[in-house]
């Protein structure tokens, strides 16, 4: 065995012609060896003295050629071969294919330039255990021959060109533990027969053009561990014999075309810990059994057209990280979660909370500071009502803060958390007071119904990185003291009933890119200098029927100042050209004297105008020298 991977120095033609007397070598490894680029005639002599060779790994290495012309020469014996990921080489897998030998039982060709379509010979290597072309150019279809490679346990041909249908066949390999054929174009049905690959713990389908049902025969498989059909065209119903598989940890079949209830006896998937059936067209109302999967940390209902209420047993989800129940037909109140995760002993996990789009009533809980891990919450396009209020703190440094205050809004912060960004939205509210910690860097309250003044309390949030509360009712000005926010780059007001002036301050916003202040009752000057510069767009101003200056028309101030004079020139349509007329003549009058005010100095000085005269006299006599010779 020779393992040269990762060796810092060149690796020199004469070490592969060394290389060559090692006879009985059976295993080299010269993966990632990045400060030499091998080539391609020099490495296949090096391998084709090695007639003991069992195991050769080129993971990663920078070889100039070709892979046929590496492997023509490579051992009869050779059983296991790994060229993931070589960027300079190419090959056609045909060729590749009828180089090396049928006892071959690893094989993995990931992340290179291997085109071409699967030759039907694959099923020639009937020992073969890890096939991997992941990542590469192959296309065609799948051969049918494919079926004979009964002691296969790693298949993977993810994201290639290939097409057609999953062969029949493929239930034959019983022996099969990962099959991978993700973001390829398979079309047809997922063949029932798979459900007798009993060894099967890996199955992703994910990205393809896959129609027809689930087959029931999945059920079958008890030592899944991940099932992904996510990104499909699948129709009908979850077939109700998954929950058979009580391994499984990771389901999803999010953005398909299913039909029908999410079964009632998911719960017996008792491991399950990831489940998405987003984007589907599900009836029904959310099963309360799924809240007896006490290890789910994922679950994503959203986009379908569920009903009922969120299941008081969520609230046994102490473990539950992301709930995503958006874009559905749910009511009811959210108490009902946060009361049931007040028992959690540990604290709810909760960090994603969405249930937008959706028929929720009732009031925003004072009791969110339950959800004290929570990074991002929408409550937007619902029915809410009352006071906002939103508290994120640390409480395992400090007791809950109650009282309305500023000094209590900036009390200690969380340390523990870095700075994510936290969307907080809210519809049918309104709010008075709002104490969020100086970690948010993003909030999003527009298109709701919310009204009173924008409140001074955001100015505490000096990390701000956008803000947006367009498509309201709020009143009132924009505060003179946003300018506090330096951080800020985008600031949408729009579509409010904001009155007074446009800050001054706001031009001193040095990373400010994006502003909308459009559809308001704004009005005087707009700012000029600095950020203002960059806003040219009277879109931005538009709808704010008292705002005047760059780029809206000018103000009538600035009119009155050009006086009389100009008044009644525009008035007659001469003004301007009256202006111009003045323009050029005083260029003119200033090249002029300045002109002769230069040479006129020049000329006065003797020394100067000596020197002057015998250059000119010079020049001259060239002159007279280059006609002459012209003659």
């Amino acid at each position: 065995m020779l393992d040269l991977s990762r060796y810092e120095w060149n690796i020199s033609a004469s070490m592969l012609r060394w290389l060559s007397n090692a006879s009985n070598l059976e295993h080299l490894d010269i993966s990632e060896c990045w400060m030499t680029v091998f080539d391609a005639e020099a490495l296949s002599v090096a391998l084709g003295a090695l007639h003991n060779l069992r195991k050769l790994v080129l993971v990663e290495t920078r070889i100039a050629g070709q892979f046929s012309t590496i492997l023509k020469n490579v051992s009869r014996m050779l059983q296991h071969l790994d060229l993931q990921w070589n960027f300079f080489s190419s090959g056609e897998i045909s060729t590749i294919l009828s180089i090396l030998p049928c006892q071959l039982e690893f094989l993995a060709l990931d992340g290179n330039n291997i085109y071409g379509r699967i030759p039907e010979m694959l099923g020639n290597y009937t020992s073969l255990r890890h096939l991997s072309m992941f990542y590469t150019r192959i296309t065609g279809e799948i051969p049918r021959t494919i079926g004979k490679l009964i002691h296969l346990e790693h298949l993977d041909l993810s994201i290639n060109d290939i097409t057609g249908e999953m062969p029949l066949n493929v239930g034959n390999l019983t022996n099969l533990e990962e099959l991978y054929l993700s973001e390829t174009n398979i079309t047809g049905s997922i063949p029932e027969s798979l459900g007798n690959v009993i060894s099967l713990k890996y199955l992703n389908l994910l990205g393809n053009k896959i129609t027809g049902e689930i087959p029931k025969t999945l059920g079958s498989l008890q030592n899944m561990l991940q099932l992904d059909l996510h990104g499909n065209f699948l129709t009908g119903q979850i077939p109700t014999t998954i929950a058979r598989i009580s391994n499984l940890c990771y389901l999803d079949v999010s953005e398909n075309h299913l039909t029908g209830e999410i079964p009632t006896t998911i719960d017996r998937i008792s491991n399950l810990s990831y489940l998405d059936v987003s984007n589907n067209y599900l009836t029904g109302e959310i099963p309360t059994t799924i809240g007896r999967i006490s290890n789910l940390w994922y679950l994503d209902v959203s986009e379908n057209n569920l009903i009922g209420e969120i299941p008081k047993t969520f609230g046994r989800l102490c473990n539950l990280w992301m709930l995503d129940l958006s874009l559905n037909n749910i009511i009811g109140e959210l108490a009902n979660l946060l009361d049931g995760l007040s028992n959690c002993p540990q604290g709810a996990a909760l960090s994603y909370l969405s249930i937008a789009d959706n028929n929720m009533s009732g009031s925003i809980p004072s009791n969110l500071e339950l959800l004290a891990h929570l990074q991002e919450l929408d409550l937007s396009s619902n029915s809410l009502q009352g006071h906002f209020r939103a508290m994120f703190q640390d409480y395992t440094n400090s007791k809950p803060c109650h009282d309305n205050n500023l000094q209590c809004a900036m009390g200690p912060m969380g340390s523990y958390r870095s700075k994510d960004k936290i969307l907080i939205t809210a519809k049918g509210s309104t709010y008075e007071y709002i104490i969020i910690l100086s970690l948010v860097t993003s909030i999003d309250l527009s298109h709701n119904n919310l009204s009173g003044e924008i409140p001074n309390e955001l100015m505490m949030l000096r990390d701000l990185h956008f803000l947006s509360l367009s498509n309201n009712h709020l009143t009132g000005t924009i505060p003179e003291n946003i300018a506090v926010l330096t951080e800020l780059f985008s600031l949408d007001l729009s579509m409010n009933n904001l009155t007074g002036t446009i800050p001054s301050n706001l031009s001193a916003l040095n990373f400010l890119s994006h502003l909308n202040l459009s559809f308001n009752n704004l009005s005087g000057r707009i700012p000029t200098g600095n950020q203002f510069l960059t806003f040219d767009d009277p879109a931005i101003y538009a709808g704010n029927k008292d705002l005047c200056g760059w780029p809206l028309p000018e103000c009538p101030s600035d009119e009155a100042q050009r006086g009389p004079l100009h008044a009644r020139d525009d008035d007659d349509g001469n003004g301007s050209k009256l202006e111009k007329v003045l323009d050029y003549a005083f260029i003119a009058m200033g090249f002029i004297v300045g002109f002769w005010a230069y040479w006129g100095a020049m000329i006065m000085k003797k020394s100067i105008r000596i020197a002057l005269f015998q250059m000119v006299d010079r020049i001259y006599d060239y002159v007279q020298l280059a006609v002459k010779f012209g003659r």
